[in-house]
């Protein structure tokens, strides 16, 4: 996703896997860096993104629904920033 506004973005992306599968890893690479995350209890999760998107930094944060599917959330993403999953 290529951000074409004048202001900063949230992106959410919500994405089924099947039942059986298993999610161990996610990247996400912004411009030139490589944004990977680490397995923390849901409301630090939740608190570290809400921090870092406070302080003007770029966050992810992904998170297992209760339907089994998956949403990630990227926050901060600058006018004419590139964002992949």
């Amino acid at each position: 996703f290529r951000n074409p506004g004048a202001t900063h973005l949230e992106l959410v992306y919500i994405f089924p896997l099947p039942a059986d599968a298993v999610l161990l890893s996610m990247t996400v690479r912004l411009g030139d860096r490589q944004l990977t995350g680490a397995v923390v209890e849901k409301r630090e999760a939740s608190v570290r993104y809400e921090d870092t998107l406070a302080g003007g930094d770029t966050a992810i944060m992904l998170e297992r629904a209760h339907d089994g599917s998956y949403c990630l959330n990227f926050g901060n993403l600058g006018p004419g920033e590139t964002g992949e999953v």
